[in-house]
């Protein structure tokens, strides 16, 4: 499994729970929350407005529009 979405979804159905939680250093911080989001199966608009109200609350918001 390579940490594409299709491996989370691979993991889910084989009852894979992690250890902990997992951050990829390779993506941003935005993107492990989309990820994240993503495996515990948010819906998307939901999770959009999420990580941009943790973005906010912890002061992360890149000004970039490439975020």
């Amino acid at each position: 499994m390579d940490g594409s979405p299709k491996s989370d979804e691979i993991k889910r159905e084989l009852s894979v729970v992690s250890q902990g939680i997992k951050l990829d250093q390779s993506l941003t911080v935005h993107k492990n929350l989309e990820r994240h989001c993503r495996y515990f199966s948010v819906p998307r608009r939901q999770a959009k407005q999420r990580i941009e109200e943790w973005l906010a609350l912890f002061q992360l918001r890149i000004s970039s529009p490439f975020h």
